[in-house]
């Protein structure tokens, strides 16, 4: 005869199983064995063994996949950059962008004369030491500031989320709220 484990959730043939196998019809275990396949849990009460839809996730697993969500958001945010601008340019504030810019200040190779950034017109803009240094300034400035307001934001949602049940969870939208989305990085939230 075959048995059925709910610890390990398997079946045995033998007597090697666990101490908590209980005795099925080779009948039960084919139509336990289709359950399963199928999505369903077995189960076992006082020796009888019965099945069951899966239970769905807990509010507290919704809710950390929401939480988890949330962080993906705030991380895909920060990579995504700014836009900033200097001396009636505008530039992308991005990370490859970030380290171009921090690596020519640190050169030095403005103070030589002849050196350009290119805004986001694609427009040369000459520079020399201290416009690029500026320009840098203006960057972190502009990046710091978002990155502030993603962290606000990403604060506030899980705030949000705290308090929600199941369907609320369900329905909730990760990101920017429609009238705080940016559309002009240069204006504060």
């Amino acid at each position: 005869m075959p048995f059925f484990s709910p610890s390990t959730n398997g079946f045995y043939d033998d007597d090697d199983r666990p101490e908590d196998a209980v005795m099925v019809t080779p009948e039960q275990r084919n139509e336990l064995l289709t359950a399963q396949y199928s999505g369903k849990a077995i189960v076992v009460i006082d020796g009888s063994v019965s099945i069951e839809d899966m239970p769905g996730p807990s509010l507290d697993d919704i809710r950390l996949a929401t939480t988890a969500t949330i962080e993906a958001w705030r991380d895909a945010e920060e990579r995504a950059g700014v836009k900033f601008t200097f001396d009636g340019h505008e530039y992308d504030g991005g990370d490859k962008s970030r380290l171009r810019l921090q690596d020519s200040v640190a050169s030095g190779i403005a103070a030589a004369g002849q050196f350009f950034w290119t805004d986001e017109a694609n427009e040369d803009v000459p520079m020399d030491a201290d416009s690029l240094a500026g320009l840098h300034s203006a960057m972190m400035a502009a990046r710091v500031e978002q990155g502030f307001r993603i962290h606000v934001r990403q604060r506030q949602m899980k705030e949000e989320v705290a308090g929600l049940d199941v369907a609320g969870l369900a329905a909730y939208q990760v990101g920017w709220p429609p009238s705080a989305e940016p559309t002009d990085p240069n204006q504060p939230a």
